[in-house]
This record gives C-alpha cells, structure tokens and sequence, in this order.
C-alpha cells in the first residue's frame, strides 16, 4: 500500500514538473515576441543671443544584433535624419536668428519624442509626436513606425489590419464621418487617400491608431487620429 502511495506521489510530483516547464516555455515565447530597446536624444538645438532654437528627436533603438533588427535602426536613424534635416528644420533656424538678433529671449523648438506603444506578437510600434513653435501659432503632429520584428520591414496600415485595402479604408471613413465636424473636413483629401500610405500606430490594446498631420483634413494646427480595430486587438 505505501509502495502504491510513493509511486503515486513521484507522478504527481513528475506532473507538477511538466506542467510547469510547459508554462515556463510558454512564457518564454511571448516574451522573445517583443524586442528590448533603448531611448536616447539626438540634439540639433542652437542659441542665437538670448534666443533658444531647440531641435532634437527622442529616438527608439532596439537592442539586438539581428538582420531584422539592423534594419530597423536603420529605418528609424533614415527618419530621425530626415526630421532634423529638414526644410522645416532650417525654417526655425532662420526665425531664431532674425528674433534673436533682435534681441528676443524666447525659445522656439522643433521636436520629436518617440514611445513604443505596442512591442509583442513580433511587432513594435513607436508613437512619434513633434512640436513646432516659432514664436507664433504653435503646431503638434503624430505619426507612427511599426515593424515586423522578424523581417525588419516597416508596416502599412492594411498589413496590420483584417481585410483588404477597401476594407480597411472604409473604417477609417466611417470613424471620420461619424466626427462632429465631419461636415468641414476635406472629403476630396479624404477619399483620395491610399490606405497604405496613411499614418498609424499600435496602442497598448494592439487597435490602429491613424494619424493625420494639422490641416490635412481640416484646419487646426494639431493631429487628427481615428482608432479601428487590427489583427492584434
């Protein structure tokens, strides 16, 4: 009786041992889903007597040595480049250096901050916000980068979401409709608009977020987004 006792207990206990090592290998898996990744600032920003010009972008670098992940960084310094660099950029540097010889002690800026706002199932995704500011009517923008993280290939919005490009665009109509200043906004821009070239990001809850920049659709120096469901909500 108490041999039939051992043996019983040696295969609950053997049990209980695969049991948890098959959670554990689970666990395992979703998190390699996701990627670490660090934050750092690229600062471009420039004094002009008393007068602040700050430009920078608060970039996303993942961390890993991957093909996929060499790609990424790569795509994200081609952006942080194509930011900083940019006629907009050296529109502000030209409005310090008039304000500033003029004896202004303002500060105008031009920025970027990143923050991943989805990072598993094998995707990421950055949410950027920029700000302008020049002394006049300030102006703020979001956009998003989403990436496969096993091919390193940036995504569009019809790849992350169910459906096809009509489908995907419909939704998006649908949300903007149901605005309430739909009646304003800019309905040739609108429909003209290829789904996979409109902005996007993924929040915490794997939903699409779409972005459009100040005065695309409508007047009014701030983003518009509309969130529609994906594959990851």
């Amino acid at each position: 009786m108490e041999k039939k006792r051992s043996t019983f207990r040696h295969a609950g206990i053997l049990f209980l041992l695969i049991f948890c090592l098959c959670f554990a290998g689970k666990s395992n898996v979703h998190a390699a889903s996701g990627v670490k990744y660090t934050t750092s600032k690229v600062d471009k920003s420039k004094t002009y007597g008393s007068l602040k010009a700050k430009v920078y972008y608060k970039r996303v670098t993942l961390k890993g040595s991957t093909s996929a992940i060499k790609k990424i960084n790569k795509s994200i310094t081609s952006e942080v480049n194509t930011f900083l660099k940019s006629s907009t950029a050296d529109t502000l540097y030209d409005y310090a250096s008039a304000a500033g010889s003029s004896g202004s002690n303002d500060t105008y800026r031009y920025s970027a901050t990143s923050k991943v706002t989805y990072n598993k199932n094998g995707i990421i995704s950055i949410r950027v916000k920029t700000y302008w500011y020049a002394g006049g009517v300030s102006n703020t923008d979001i956009y998003g980068l989403t990436y496969d993280l096993k091919t390193g290939k940036k995504l569009n919005l019809v790849q992350v979401c169910k459906g096809n490009a009509a489908t995907v665009k419909a939704k998006v109509v649908a949300k903007i409709q149901a605005d309430s200043d739909s009646s304003s906004m800019d309905w040739t821009t609108i429909n003209n608009y290829l789904p996979k070239k409109m902005k996007f990001y993924l929040n915490a809850n794997g939903k699409a977020v779409v972005c459009f920049a100040p005065y695309e659709i409508n007047t009014g120096g701030w983003a518009r987004t509309y969130t529609i469901n994906s594959k990851y909500s």
